[in-house]
């Protein structure tokens, strides 16, 4: 995820609270400049996802 104005450290707890949506609870396992990776303690569902990519302008998101 892309965050501005924050810092977060790697470990650190984290609630993600998407405007309309419940919280989404993870740990930081990343972080570098602006972006942070958040391991999710549990699976997204991919209709949340893609309703968070449309929210943030974005189209498609990379999988490894």
């Amino acid at each position: 995820m892309r965050v501005r104005g924050l810092l977060f450290r790697v470990g650190t707890r984290v609630v993600i609270r998407p405007q309309g949506l419940e919280g989404l609870t993870g740990i930081v396992r990343w972080a570098d400049r602006d972006f942070a990776g958040i391991e999710f303690d549990r699976a997204i569902y991919q209709p949340v996802v893609d309703h968070l990519l449309r929210q943030h302008g974005l189209a498609t998101v990379e999988w490894l």
